[in-house]
């Protein structure tokens, strides 16, 4: 068999180019919706994709030369494209699900709250009342981020105490330091400051 030229190679690959460009433009969003529904299973109202699923349970679907998530293809066939820096999110929790009425667009906040109320997250309220080193997620013990993610309070005073230089046993102890006040660095004992140390009574306890 002939080995092609290198100017023969770069046309062959034009020609292909050429015929993929030829194709994409015969099929139509009715073409590719009907394809797309046809590769699913009616379970309740869900749509269920019976294609390739990826590691975290959603579709991975090729579309016109780029590959795309299933959600989101659905999502742009049906009601249009998705807004930059906006989620797809579902209605249904099936993340196998295409059907385009299960589907609406929402922030990053928006979804992390959603999945949270949902207990979906690995360290949600109904998933998981504790944190990693056994604290309950109680309302008092639980800070919220920006992002609507939980944090143990007794794990961030403890990673501040640590890095304040507090003895490893009273990381994560329930003692408070009052306003005020602050803990001595020879005895560890909660003490009234002198002079000018007032400003850094509490460091380390938040």
């Amino acid at each position: 068999m002939r080995k092609l030229s290198e100017a023969g190679r770069e046309q062959l690959r034009k020609n292909i180019a050429k015929a993929q460009a030829a194709q994409n433009a015969m099929k139509t969003d009715d073409w590719d919706r009907a394809k797309i529904k046809g590769r699913t299973v009616l379970t309740g109202e869900c749509w269920v994709y019976q294609g390739y699923l990826n590691y975290k349970g959603y579709p991975e679907i090729s579309y016109r030369g780029e590959n795309w998530r299933g959600h989101r293809l659905a999502y742009t066939l049906w009601k249009g494209p998705v807004t930059a820096g906006m989620c797809v999110c579902h209605t249904c929790d099936n993340r196998a699900c295409i059907n385009p009425l299960h589907l609406f667009l929402g922030t990053v906040d928006t979804n992390n709250k959603d999945a949270a109320a949902k207990g979906r997250l690995k360290y949600s309220a109904k998933s998981w009342p504790i944190c990693k080193n056994g604290h309950e997620f109680t309302p008092e013990n639980t800070v919220v981020c920006k992002l609507g993610f939980r944090h143990c309070r007794t794990c961030e005073n403890g990673k501040n105490r640590r890095k304040a230089g507090w003895p490893k046993h009273l990381w994560y102890s329930p003692i408070r330091v009052p306003p005020g006040y602050m803990m001595c660095r020879e005895t560890w004992q909660i003490v009234k400051p002198k002079g000018r140390r007032l400003q850094s009574s509490r460091r380390g306890d938040g």
